[in-house]
């Protein structure tokens, strides 16, 4: 819930200024957080994964979390430098050379937000779960607040980002606060020095492959601003490029669950739990979101002109990475990463970017704007593949341990059924936005079948509660 509030925040801002800004300001803005979409969350995977797992198996949670603070100051410096010191070679990289003072303003935001995005974690091992949702309900209203109003007086970018930069700094100071207060007995120097050398092994192969899969999803949107001189181009590639918010928030919160509540059993190799919770969570996923998301691809455009008004162009994208979601409903890689084989992932990651990028620039002369997409569509299938590979040949679990199960039997029917109603209707009536009410209800009323049935939420629930 937490993480679906902030993604939903994010979408509103964009759904907000697409109304106001022209594609090519908006497209000049969103080149802005090119370089933050790269670094930023590879540097908070790893500090916040580090966190989830060191903490599930620290029996002092403060040692682990002082050691966090620690990591997220080092990693929130490093990005800040990068930004500010790399502002005019980023701004001549993405052909926007007037970018470079909005970049070193920029940098400060990274700097606070990246350290602040800690704060998930730390509720968690505090057992403040509830405090997570009212802190990411409040500080998501201010800092949305901070980008619509500027842009809204039509102030300076340059001036625009350092308005923004405010919000992630008072997060900052408050999880400071909240650390200091509520995380019980200061450590030891010994035992921050230990905790610290284990947790930046651990957060090295997780920003190794944070980096990674955020490259491997940014790096289409990398091409698409070196090969189009044009803003505009690049800002409806970028509204089409985007993950459908809670269905990404829900994916994150299972992987971290299972890593933080079967590290214990998979460090004596005891497999079957988390194979069990895992498979489970893939069923569901397939039973409640293929049908959302077949209704999605099949009213892209109506829902591009509906979130973003000028942005229908986009429908293609987005249709495109809608696939790349259904990649991420196994979770073979929650097992490597709670048997604390980070460095794993990582070089697996790193494989996905090389044949992303090879593909992007192939296939952005043949198919234009839609090649980089379905390049990274065919990296992350590929990542996944990989990563089966691993687990079968290192822990000698089957691939299809991973797969869905005989439940998702339903959707032999649900699918077609959502497919002819909704082409049907979307035929009969001439209003898209009529015919996509009239087929989302149906679907809402498919989905209350199988939970009445075959109960999908229910296991989720049960994964994902701690997160």
């Amino acid at each position: 819930m937490a993480r679906s509030v902030s993604i939903v925040a994010a979408l509103v801002v964009a759904m907000i200024l697409t109304r106001f800004l022209t594609q090519d300001y908006y497209g000049y803005y969103r080149k802005l957080w090119l370089i933050y979409m790269l670094l930023g969350p590879a540097f908070i995977s790893a500090s916040v994964g580090t966190l989830y797992y060191r903490g599930g198996v620290h029996e002092n949670k403060s040692v682990p979390i002082y050691s966090a603070i620690f990591l997220s100051s080092v990693f929130s410096i490093t990005i800040f430098l990068i930004a500010f010191i790399g502002a005019d070679t980023f701004a001549r990289l993405f052909n926007a050379p007037g970018l470079s003072m909005a970049i070193r303003g920029f940098s400060i935001y990274m700097l606070f937000s990246t350290f602040a995005s800690l704060s998930e974690p730390v509720f968690v091992l505090i057992h403040r779960k509830r405090w997570l949702l009212y802190y990411n309900l409040t500080y998501n209203v201010i800092e949305s607040l901070l980008i619509v109003i500027p842009f809204y007086l039509r102030l300076p970018l340059s001036e625009i980002v350092l308005i923004m930069s405010s919000g992630p700094f008072i997060r900052t100071i408050f999880i400071i606060w909240l650390v200091y207060t509520h995380s019980g007995d200061k450590p030891e120097w010994q035992q921050l020095k230990s905790e610290f050398h284990r947790s930046l092994s651990y957060s090295m192969g997780l920003f190794i492959m944070a980096l990674a899969g955020m490259a491997s999803v940014q790096i289409d949107k990398w091409v698409v601003s070196s090969y189009f001189s044009s803003d505009s181009m690049y800002a409806i590639y970028s509204v089409g490029a985007r993950k459908i918010p809670f269905i990404s928030a829900l994916i994150t919160s299972i992987t971290s669950s299972l890593v933080v509540h079967y590290s214990d059993q998979l460090k004596k190799n005891d497999f079957k739990q988390i194979l069990n919770a895992a498979r489970q969570a893939t069923d569901r996923l397939f039973l409640i979101l293929v049908p959302v998301m077949l209704l999605l691809f099949i009213y892209s455009r109506e829902i591009m002109i509906l979130l973003f008004q000028k942005y229908a162009d986009s429908a293609p994208v987005f249709q495109i990475y809608i696939g790349i979601l259904v990649s991420q409903f196994f979770f073979a890689q929650s097992v490597i990463l709670g048997k604390g084989l980070s460095k794993i992932n990582a070089w697996i990651g790193i494989i996905e970017v090389v044949l992303n990028l090879i593909l992007s620039l192939i296939l952005i002369r043949t198919f234009g704007l839609l090649g980089p997409a379905i390049a990274t569509l065919i990296a992350h299938w590929a990542f996944q593949l990989m990563i089966f590979g691993y687990c079968h040949h290192k822990f000698d679990i089957p691939v299809n341990e991973f797969l869905p199960t005989k439940k998702i039997i339903p959707l032999i029917l649900t699918v077609p059924l959502v497919f002819i109603f909704s082409m049907g209707v979307k035929m009969i009536i001439s209003s898209g936005l009529l015919s996509f009410i009239i087929s989302s209800v149906m679907v809402v009323l498919i989905l209350l079948v199988q939970y009445r049935y075959y109960s999908p939420l229910r296991a989720i629930n049960r994964v994902s509660s701690d997160v």
